[in-house]
């Protein structure tokens, strides 16, 4: 995250949290919901998912970091190179078995499903966010929030 003042990085941190939340959770619900059922591609389903855990663990991480820390750009950068990591990964094994599994035409059935969900979510997250209720938080995040805080 570029250098700037606090406000700015805070936007921009919300921005990030919630883009890599709507899209994890989409994917999961509808893209991985459907690919574990398969024992063909469980497996990679089953991994896909621990790099999901991943980075929502870094995205707790980041939450908790205040905008003006230094060490906000480092947590940006470990954030980073995880979902690359996993893009990676989607990009040159999941998705490739996957479409070997459920076929070009299912495979791309699910796309529509996916950027259905993850309307859905933004417009949950937007309601969340206007009501003034903080979001759900992957199990785990309230753990780390509160050794945060007693550190």
């Amino acid at each position: 995250m570029a250098a700037g003042d606090p406000s700015s990085q805070q936007r921009l941190r919300d921005q990030l949290v919630t883009a890599l939340t709507v899209h994890l959770r989409a994917e999961e619900e509808v893209v991985y919901d459907t690919l574990s059922q398969r024992p063909a591609t469980a497996g990679l389903t089953l991994h896909s998912y621990r790099e999901h855990d991943d980075i929502e663990r870094l995205i707790g991480e980041l939450r908790l970091v205040d905008p003006g820390d230094p060490a906000l750009h480092g947590c940006v950068e470990r954030l980073r190179d995880t979902v690359v990591a996993h893009v990676h990964d989607e990009e040159h094994e999941f998705l490739p078995q996957a479409e070997r599994e459920l076929g070009k035409e299912h495979l791309a059935s699910l796309i529509p499903m996916f950027n259905a969900r993850r309307a859905e979510i933004e417009q949950e997250l937007a309601t969340q966010a206007a009501l003034g209720s903080a979001p759900s938080v992957p199990p785990g995040w309230d753990a780390l929030s509160e050794s945060h805080t007693q550190s």
